[in-house]
């Protein structure tokens, strides 16, 4: 059997509708297109709007952590300088309490006729004592005790100055320490 192909169109007609055919196509792909590029342009501005969101959110963030930080910083100064602070008031109870342990001992030690008067102390430590006798055997005897070994050895100075006889017939002298640091 044989086929036999009969086209009633003419040639200009078929090229007629192999054109609308290719045209319809056409708009077709560029419809498709026209979508696709709309969803994308849709897409990228969602993204654009949620990220620079995201961004301006971390900038606060990073904003108010730098705050803390700043808070931190300062809180730590502070109690560097408490530290400091802290650290010379106990250095300073320490010599006063060495101080009064240094008074007490003396107390214990002196005479009856001797007087201990016009204490003075700096934030150095020393100690500057105004010591009045009224006597000769008592003032030596009160110097004995003192220059013992065991009391002056705790001291970085111990220093007597010249004894001075005062119109009272008493005597008077300055009696100056420094407790050494242990």
């Amino acid at each position: 059997m044989v086929k036999i192909n009969i086209n009633l169109i003419s040639g200009e007609a078929s090229l007629g509708y192999l054109f609308l055919y290719i045209q319809k196509k056409l708009k077709f792909i560029a419809s498709v297109s026209l979508i696709l590029l709309i969803l994308t342009i849709i897409l990228s501005f969602s993204f654009f709007f949620y990220y620079n969101r995201q961004l301006s959110s971390l900038s606060l963030n990073l904003a108010q952590i730098g705050g803390k930080i700043k808070s931190y910083q300062e809180t730590e100064s502070s109690l560097l300088l408490l530290k400091s602070h802290s650290n010379f008031i106990a250095e300073v109870i320490k010599r006063r309490m060495g101080l009064i342990k240094v008074l007490t001992d003396l107390q214990k030690m002196v005479p009856a006729n001797v007087s201990l008067e016009n204490i003075e102390s700096d934030s150095q430590g020393k100690l500057k004592l105004n010591v009045t006798a009224e006597s000769l055997f008592s003032l030596n005897t009160f110097i004995s005790l003192i220059s013992r070994e065991d009391f002056v050895g705790d001291f970085e100075l111990f220093n007597i100055s010249s004894i001075v006889k005062t119109d009272k017939d008493n005597y008077n002298f300055i009696l100056e320490l420094i407790k050494a640091k242990k």
